[in-house]
Formats: C-alpha cells, sequence, structure tokens
C-alpha cells in the first residue's frame, strides 16, 4: 500500500522512478530504504546499489532513467525515466 491506496505491483525500476518522480532531490540510501519497505525486506547497505550505479557491467539506469543533480544533491528524472512511470490507482 503506498498512500492509503492499493498500488499497482511495479517493477524496482518503476518504483524508483515513481519515488524520484513525488520526491525530486532524493538521495541514494533514502531512494534504496523506501524500495526495501515496498518490498518487504530489511535495509542493508549494498543491497540494490545495482540500480544506482553506473557500471559497463550493471543495468546502467543512473544516468539514463535518473541522474544526480548538482544543484539539488539528489537524484531526479531523465526522460527516458519519465517513460518508466506507470499510472497510480484510481
Amino acid at each position: 500500500r503506498m498512500g492509503g491506496i492499493m498500488a499497482r505491483p511495479q517493477t524496482n525500476v518503476q518504483f524508483i522512478a515513481r519515488y524520484i518522480f513525488n520526491n525530486p532531490g532524493a538521495r541514494h540510501n533514502e531512494i534504496l530504504r523506501a524500495l526495501c519497505a515496498y518490498k518487504e525486506k530489511p535495509w542493508r547497505p549494498g543491497l540494490y546499489t545495482a540500480y544506482m550505479t553506473t557500471s559497463r557491467w550493471g543495468p546502467g539506469y543512473a544516468g539514463r532513467c535518473w541522474r544526480k543533480d548538482v544543484r539539488l544533491g539528489g537524484y531526479i528524472l531523465t526522460l527516458e525515466g519519465l517513460t518508466k512511470l506507470v499510472p497510480q490507482g484510481e
């Protein structure tokens, strides 16, 4: 449940995109802790970190779907990241 409404099941990428959309400037740990809470898993350092790093070997979402904004000190969505948003329950 998110915001008192049953949310549609989302992929991790869709959840992160929605979280950043709703919380522009959110920091790395804040985003990953929220993802852990959504997945009902206890947070621990390193869990889901691949979603927030740029790497030749990883999925490469950081930089493509979201990027760190110097002014805000946290993450914002890119145009590709906006395509990851899924409609929420009505």
